[in-house]
């Protein structure tokens, strides 16, 4: 009974190990009691900041907690984590019964418990050795070349007006930055004492070179200059550094992320970049609204003067997660995404996350080269490349602080408005790259002409065409039409109309299609026009129903997109092609006579055509987003949906946990099986689970007699059998076997411990439930036998079906217990039937009766899909 009990007190034990690891914010009621002096509180370039922005240095979410109330609080938790002016209150790790104390207390407010992870914004692809980045030329002066990840913004133009970002301060957010302090790509920022401030938030110390280098990597994308090579275009910043993530801590990085954002501000921060974020590994996405609390630090740093760059997060390649990550969703922040490192071509890259936010918010804001050249943190003198939406973001955000530079009266509001109106495709907006790449020409040239038509609309009676002219020469003949399908073949009664055919332009673009060209002369790429048509649907709230990328692959002729008007009632058609962005809507006599057709609820639908109409294969749809892929689902962590549906398949060994269990040797006892676990994720972290399941169990008994008092079996003792003249005894055993199969049932909570998994992305989850089964079983015996005296060589086997035994092993309940890693795992189920009962019984042996007491614990493992 003891090591029963002991069995209970584990599986107690790790329920209030897990519960002790729970974080919560508390709110406070008020602050009452305190005082604050901003001027001895800020940096002077905190004030100075407060005052361009008009904001109120004497905001009560400045002034400091009652510390009154945060001792109180810390005497009952477990650890304080981090306190938040902004938020006014206290992160806290508390078990339940801690927490409900705490709530007791007349001065807290509410209590949220914390369900977030940190997740750098950084993409893993097969190692490969780095491409020599491309540069434009070396200037006369030896100022650093520029790479290309820098040229797409236009950087020449800072470079060549002295703009590096000079009195703008830059606060990086991450997971540590190894060799910062001794790498060559950060000599300049070490020589000239501009890394003015540095905080661990995980460790609380000064100290954060070392860990993750993730963050030297993300450095040198806003300032790194490494043999003679300009990786980011801010070097002339001051930079404060806070490391605010930690490998494996689920939970305490949002109090950190919010501490980081007011340390920040107190330490005169004008821009701060954030590559990683909060997503699908402890959200779902219709949490991606903006108004989770890094989320609600995020625009309370925007309006006390910062200007948020944040990575829109890597997840576009995963079906089940379709939205960015949280804080980049904050309305006030600007998200970043990732377009491909191509100076011919303008496509985003595969993996960068699409928007909108959850609550339909027009993200991601911006967009920058998602495969980065980046200083190698193992290496002082070597670049490397790296990929993501982490390198994308620091690149924006060493742009805004040089464009900040020239104009430095502007609020972060109003410089987040006019980063926008820099960009390449500006006003034309999707929910894959925003308003495009920011262009450094916005921030030094005074005049800006509104761009020349590039492509026309054309009405015909069910028709709308986007004619885009030739873009060079015509050199090749045409093919035979009648071997290319007409738009028209199956409206033969629109043959009629006069269609016209539009000219063939005699244009050469040189720059934007010629691939070969040497990258190195992109010195300037104002005049680039890529070759890809952006068109998108928006809808009559502004929201947009369905885009698409169409690269023309240097058309000999001219090529039209057909639009059919179907599928523009109440819509907007707005398409952006070679910087020049143009809108098309259905006058309101087509609109009404659709509808009074029945026609307004038809699906938007086109097709490219040549200059005569007919289908055509000239170009390449590089990116198409439908009505479907915009869906926000509610998807549990790893993808999937809130419910979700494992399968697992299990192989246990039974163990004795009393002196009067049945002892079996080694892997004497086994049992296999397969379950389905439906589990409803009620929050990212915790769910609650049905399990449906069959099993084979299988105990080989032992056969000397030190274990008879354990198994009494009347079959077993000396018998002599008149009919067959056989005489069996104990010592003439051959072998005893148990044989079960069972149907069983659980219900059980999931817990999720840590994100991860190659395989299935799952993490490592904890399940503690209880079980039933109904189960089927026989008892076998087999003896050599003697006739006569003399020992037969063969075995008799008898079989006894649904024999009585101490326990009732035909109904049996119990706890269960499993960790799992991704698809692997280990369990534990204990038999609680008869636990509380007498295990040994003396009962008179009666014919037909069988009293057996099996070991009541099974551990195994499980693989799990």
């Amino acid at each position: 009974m003891k090591r029963t009990f002991a069995i209970l007190a584990l599986f107690v034990a790790f329920v209030g190990y897990l519960n002790a690891q729970s974080c919560y914010w508390v709110f406070l009621t008020d602050k009452a009691g305190t005082t604050f002096d901003p001027y001895s509180y800020f940096d002077a370039k905190a004030i100075e900041r407060y005052q361009l922005n008009n904001a109120d240095l004497y905001d009560i979410s400045n002034y400091p907690l009652n510390n009154s109330y945060v001792q109180q609080v810390d005497a009952i938790a477990t650890e304080e984590v981090g306190t938040s002016r902004w938020l006014n209150a206290i992160g806290v790790m508390a078990t339940q019964d801690q927490i409900a104390r705490i709530e007791q207390l007349p001065f807290v407010k509410e209590v949220q418990i914390i369900a977030t992870e940190a997740q750098i914004a950084s993409y893993k692809v097969p190692a490969t050795k780095a491409n020599q980045p491309q540069l434009d030329q070396v200037l006369p002066n030896n100022s650093p070349a520029l790479t290309e990840q820098l040229i797409r913004f236009q950087g020449a133009q800072f470079r060549d007006n002295n703009i590096d970002a000079t009195g703008i301060r830059i606060a990086v957010f991450d997971g540590g930055f190894p060799a910062v302090n001794t790498h060559d790509a950060f000599k300049h920022l070490r020589d000239g004492g501009r890394i003015k401030a540095t905080w661990n938030f995980c460790n609380k110390k000064e100290n954060v070179y070392g860990w993750s280098t993730h963050g030297t990597m993300v450095l040198s994308c806003i300032a790194g200059i490494i043999n003679g090579q300009q990786l980011g275009l801010a070097t002339g910043a001051e930079f404060i550094l806070a490391r605010t993530e930690i490998e494996s801590e689920p939970f305490k990085e949002e109090v950190w992320w919010a501490q980081a954002a007011e340390w920040a501000d107190k330490n005169g921060a004008n821009v701060i970049n954030s590559s990683l974020g909060y997503g699908k590994e402890r959200h779902f996405t219709y949490e991606m609204d903006g108004r989770s609390y890094v989320a609600k630090a995020a625009n309370m740093a925007a309006r006390k003067g910062m200007l948020i760059c944040n990575s829109a997060g890597n997840e576009g390649d995963d079906s089940r997660w379709k939205t960015i990550i949280t804080p980049a969703d904050a309305d006030s922040v600007l998200c970043v995404a990732g377009i491909e490192d191509n100076l011919t071509l303008y496509r985003h890259i595969e993996f960068s996350s699409y928007g909108p936010g959850a609550d339909g918010r027009l993200k991601p804001n911006i967009a920058a080269f998602g495969h980065a050249i980046v200083a190698n943190p193992k290496k002082d003198h070597e670049t490397t490349e790296a990929y993501g939406t982490s390198f994308s973001s620091p690149l924006c955000a060493g742009f805004c602080a040089c464009a900040w530079q020239t104009r430095p009266g502007l609020t972060a509001m109003q410089m987040k408005e006019e980063i926008e109106k820099s960009c390449d495709r500006y006003p034309y907006f999707d929910y894959a790259l925003g308003y495009g790449v920011p262009q450094a020409s916005y921030f030094i040239e005074k005049q800006h002409p509104a761009p020349e038509p590039t492509f026309s609309f054309k009405d015909t009676l069910d028709y709308v065409f986007i004619e885009l002219p030739a873009m060079r020469s015509k050199t090749e003949t045409d093919n035979d039409e009648t071997s290319r399908p007409s738009i028209f073949d199956s409206k033969t009664e629109y043959q009629k109309e006069e269609v016209a055919v539009v000219d063939v332009v005699e244009e050469v673009i040189e720059v934007a299609i010629d691939e070969d060209k040497d990258s190195k002369n992109y010195t300037d790429i104002k005049s680039m026009k890529w070759p890809t048509v952006f068109f998108k649907v928006v809808n009559d709230t502004n929201g947009i129903d369905e885009y698409n990328f169409v690269e023309v692959d240097r058309p000999q002729e001219d090529l039209k997109i057909a639009i059919h008007k179907d599928g523009l009632v109440g819509r907007k058609l707005v398409v952006n092609y070679r910087g020049y962005t143009n809108v098309y809507t259905l006058n309101d006599n087509e609109r009404k006579q659709r509808i009074l057709d029945g026609n307004a609820t038809k699906e938007f639908s086109w097709e490219v055509v040549d200059s005569s109409y007919h289908y055509t294969w000239d170009y390449t749809t590089h990116l198409s987003r439908t009505p479907d892929d915009l869906e926000t689902s509610k998807v549990s962590y790893g993808g999937g949906s809130e419910s979700s549906l494992d399968w697992a398949f299990t192989f246990g060994y039974p163990l004795p946990t009393t002196a009067n269990e049945m002892r079996l040797g080694s892997f004497e006892g086994i049992n296999f099986g397969f379950e389905g676990r439906w589990v409803r994720q009620l929050k990212k972290w915790y769910g609650l689970g049905i399990g449906f399941g069959w099993e084979h169990q299988r105990w080989s008994l032992p056969t000397d007699a030190s274990q008879f008092n354990l198994i009494r079996l009347e079959d077993d003792l000396g018998m002599y059998d008149a009919t067959t003249g056989l005489t069996y005894n104990n010592t003439d055993l051959s072998y005893r076997m148990m044989h079960r199969s069972n149907w069983n049932i659980e219900l059980f909570q999931r817990i999720r411990l840590m994100p991860g998994g190659k395989l299935f992305s799952r993490g490592l989850h904890w399940d503690l439930g209880v079980y039933g089964n109904f189960g089927n079983y026989h008892y076998t015996t087999a003896y050599n036998y003697t006739i006569n005296g003399t020992i037969n060589a063969n075995s008799e086997e008898r079989t006894f079906y649904s024999p009585e035994f101490l326990d009732n092993y035909k109904l049996q309940w119990g706890l269960v217990s499993r960790l799992s890693w991704d698809w692997i795992g280990i369990y534990a189920r204990y038999n609680m039937t008869n636990v509380f009962g007498n295990q040994i019984t003396t009962l008179s042996m009666e014919p037909g009766n069988y009293y057996l007491n099996l070991p009541r614990l099974d551990v195994g493992l499980q693989i799990e899909f």
